[in-house]
């Protein structure tokens, strides 16, 4: 009897699942010189720079124009801040060294495993390359490139994906720490777990790798 998997693609987000890394994460330290200029990225990200944000977030803009605004707020050089939201792209972590070894076992039983981010151009020109994504990853959707975010069309952002390796949307499962049981995602078809912000993925990747969900026999 063959054996068939129920879930063959498995899409993992980003900032909040995958890692907790921010932007200029270094000035996060209370002794940085820069700490308070930190701070107030923080404090406008939902507010004055959202707006901004959401371009960035959907291709409309590159690092560098959005590095010029956050300069502006902040009154320090661009080239500055550019260069040191480069060293924080560069120097982003994943939530635990376990997480490439579990992605590994699941693409040597035949599932794909993808990043699914709502994110910006400095995702792919900076961490992708200095963290090997693409090397762990059987590939990286990425809002910016895809000109819409994950929750907003499910079937621009995963369907040209899931359709390339001929998986039906009910095959694939999302993990993702903003996600609900009545988003989009589900709605589009596909299988939606929440996972806790920065410590849940370990226990998701664990528990449906133990799971009849991921191979059964037909």
């Amino acid at each position: 009897m063959a054996v068939v998997s129920r879930v063959r693609a498995v899409f993992i987000d980003w900032y909040g699942t995958l890692s907790v890394s921010r932007l200029w994460e270094h000035w996060s330290e209370p002794r940085h010189p820069r700490h308070s200029e930190f701070q107030k990225i923080q404090a406008e990200w939902n507010e004055s720079l959202r707006p901004l944000v959401h371009r960035w977030c959907l291709g409309e803009i590159r690092s560098e124009a959005w590095a010029k605004s956050v300069a502006e707020l902040i009154n320090i050089p661009v080239a500055l801040v550019l260069a040191e939201m480069v060293r924080s792209c560069r120097n982003a972590e994943l939530v635990s060294p376990e997480i490439v070894p579990l992605v590994r076992a699941f693409r040597e039983a035949d599932v794909k495993v993808f990043i699914a981010t709502d994110n910006s151009d400095s995702f792919d020109r900076w961490t992708v390359p200095e963290l090997g994504l693409n090397r762990h990853f059987d590939g990286i959707l990425n809002s910016s490139n895809l000109g819409v975010a994950k929750f907003d069309s499910p079937e621009i952002f995963f369907g040209p994906t899931l359709s390339r390796y001929g998986i039906d949307p009910q095959e694939a499962i999302l993990l993702d720490d903003s996600a609900g049981q009545d988003c989009a995602v589900v709605q589009f078809g596909m299988i939606c777990r929440q996972v806790e912000f920065g410590t849940g993925l370990l226990i998701e990747l664990e528990a449906l790798s133990q799971e009849k969900l991921l191979s059964v026999q037909s």
